[in-house]
């Protein structure tokens, strides 16, 4: 399983947000295995940054973001991607890049604390615990 894991998700481990923490925490660990892999959008990374300064210090921000990316693979965000994000059914501009980013990247879903927002999406939507249930099974 290779999934595009929200930015919602990410801010749960990082910031941790005691009522998401562990099944975020969760869906990361098992996405880290050899089979599977998480990988973050480019919008993701940069707004990580701003919330985590915002929230800490600049060199706290950068340190986290330094982690992700030794950790993790960065989905590209071009303008191909943007443009075909603009003639998405979705009513949230931003989900449909990351939709879009991840369709391009070939990756099978999509991990988000917030569902709802990816109605119709052609990947696999899941929630932390519903990805963590599937790849246990």
């Amino acid at each position: 399983m290779k999934a595009l894991v929200d930015t919602n998700v990410w801010l749960d481990v990082l910031q941790d947000r005691e009522s998401f923490y562990e099944e975020s925490a969760r869906v990361l660990t098992l996405l880290e295995g050899s089979q599977h892999s998480a990988l973050m959008s480019a919008t993701s990374v940069t707004t990580i940054f701003y919330l985590v300064a915002k929230k800490t210090d600049h060199k706290t921000a950068l340190e986290q973001v330094r982690r992700l990316l030794e950790n993790y693979g960065v989905v590209a965000i071009d303008g191909a991607v943007l443009r075909d994000a603009l003639s998405s059914a979705s009513d949230d501009y931003e989900d449909a890049v990351l939709e879009h980013a991840a369709q391009r990247a070939g990756l099978d879903a999509i991990v988000t604390r917030n569902p709802k927002d990816f109605v119709g999406s052609r990947l696999a939507i899941y929630t932390p615990a519903e990805l963590v249930a599937a790849l246990i099974a």
